[in-house]
C-alpha cells in the first residue's frame, strides 16, 4: 500500500512511501526520507520559510511594541512617584523649619524690662 504526501503549497505530490521508482521517480522514498519530506520542491520550501519569517517578525514587532508601551507606563508611574515624594519631602522640610522656629522662639530668653 502506498502512502502519499501532498505539498501544502501547490497541492502536488511531494512524496510516496515505498512507491514504484519507475512510476513516481524521485518522489518514491523510504520511510525516513518520507517523514522528512514536506514540500514538493525548493520553491515551496522558500515560500513557506519566507511566510514563517514574516509571521515571526510580525509577532516580534507586536511583542516589542507591547514591551515598549509597558516600559513607558512603568517609567511614567515612577516619575509620578518621584514627584510625589519630592512634594512630600518639601512639605516635610517646611514643617520641620516651622517647628525649629517655634522651638528656637521658646528656647531663646525673653528680655524682661
Amino acid at each position: 500500500m502506498e502512502r502519499k504526501k501532498i505539498c501544502p503549497v501547490y497541492h502536488g505530490l511531494a512524496a510516496v512511501l515505498d512507491g514504484d521508482p519507475e512510476k513516481y521517480g524521485d518522489r518514491a522514498m523510504d520511510y525516513h526520507r518520507f517523514i522528512a519530506t514536506k514540500y514538493c520542491c525548493q520553491e515551496c520550501r522558500d515560500i513557506m520559510s519566507g511566510q514563517q519569517k514574516r509571521i515571526s517578525n510580525m509577532y516580534r514587532k507586536r511583542d516589542r511594541r507591547e514591551y515598549q508601551r509597558t516600559a513607558l507606563d512603568a517609567i511614567n508611574a515612577l516619575k509620578e512617584r518621584v514627584s510625589l515624594l519630592e512634594r512630600e519631602n518639601r512639605a516635610s522640610r517646611q514643617y520641620i523649619a516651622e517647628l525649629e522656629k517655634k522651638l528656637s522662639a521658646i528656647e531663646s530668653p525673653v528680655p524682661r524690662f
